[in-house]
């Protein structure tokens, strides 16, 4: 199991588009877990991550906040940001 601290955060990038909140295992407040889920060829580089106890509050206020049902960082093309 892979720890945050040796998270390539280039590969990441590519996966944090189909993060769903059934990903995020928060069941223990201070030990919470993520599963990157990959479909197809790629299953095999699914993985479990340890996350900091820290991030239990930051998640739970994100979801909240911005209303946030099944993907976490919902894609918007970039020339939405330009409007």
């Amino acid at each position: 199991m892979a720890t945050v601290g040796s998270w390539n955060h280039l590969e990441l990038a590519a996966d944090e588009f189909t993060l769903r909140t059934v990903n995020f295992d928060l069941s223990n407040r201070y030990a919470p877990e993520l599963w990157v889920k990959h479909t197809g060829k790629k299953v095999s580089k699914d993985r479990k991550l340890r996350l900091p106890a820290e991030l239990t509050p930051v998640y739970e206020e994100y979801v909240k906040k911005y209303g946030i049902n099944e993907i976490v960082f919902p894609y918007r093309p970039l020339h939405h940001l330009s409007r």
